[in-house]
């Protein structure tokens, strides 16, 4: 029996990675599958460039650092490895606290 809630229903058993999101484009077509991705690859992109900022980089630090649900999934939507990405945010995060420690924000 599918699980419920918030109006939303899942079969049990679902798991996002193994989701083949291809199957259920009633047509087929590069410019459409494209540009979905390019959205995609956008939400990541911008995860990074939030690190930068105080409040919403604590927020996309623990998205591309520790989610293990939904940031796979938008990688899987993305087209690129959920492990490249999450290596990149951290060699990145790593670099925004170093900057912020020889560099702190102005009062």
């Amino acid at each position: 029996m599918p699980a419920c809630s918030d109006n939303v229903t899942v079969d049990e058993g679902f798991d996002v990675l193994d989701y083949n999101y291809d199957s259920h484009i009633p047509v087929r077509n590069d410019i459409s599958i494209r540009g979905e991705r390019n959205l995609w690859c956008a939400v990541i992109v911008q995860a990074f460039d939030d690190l930068d900022h105080k409040e919403e980089g604590r927020e996309a630090r623990r998205w591309l650092l520790h989610d293990k649900k939904d940031f796979p999934f938008v990688c899987f939507l993305a087209g690129v490895s959920p492990v490249t990405v999450r290596k990149a945010a951290l060699k990145r995060s790593e670099s925004v606290s170093l900057r912020k420690k020889i560099l702190p924000e102005p009062v």
